[in-house]
């Protein structure tokens, strides 16, 4: 059968097991989001401080949390989902494709923008 086939680029051998450069990039990314995970579940003041490290992290999971909760309409639902979609935005934003960059900047953007119009309609209605 003649067609377009892609072969994985292997990058190491362990006896019989091949890992290619895809499999390798995933478990390191993996491995990162573990470790930050551990950091991160410890009180953040502790961690990383009240300062850059504290608003980063803000500034790229509180969009996130946002868009859980009015999604799901339910926090108690949302604490239960969140780790799911934490863990899968920042794969995306931390693996190795061709327009990473652009699609994980194209979720950040829509999560901003939906959690700014919920503050803004929020402060309209007087719920702030």
């Amino acid at each position: 059968m003649d067609g377009i086939q892609l072969k994985p680029e292997f990058v190491l051998q362990i006896g019989d097991l091949l890992i290619s450069n895809a499999l390798l990039t995933s478990v390191m990314v993996s491995i990162f989001l573990i470790c930050f995970a551990f950091v991160s579940r410890k009180n953040l003041h502790g961690a990383l401080g009240y300062g850059f490290g504290q608003t980063f992290t803000e500034s790229i999971f509180h969009p996130i949390w946002t868009l859980s909760c009015q999604i799901l309409e339910n926090k108690e639902a949302a604490k239960k989902v969140f780790p799911l979609i934490a863990t899968f935005f920042v794969f995306i934003l931390l693996a190795d494709f061709k327009y990473k960059n652009v699609f994980a900047a194209f979720i950040f953007a829509m999560l901003s923008v939906s959690d700014f119009l919920d503050g803004y309609f929020a402060r309209k209605k007087g719920q702030v």
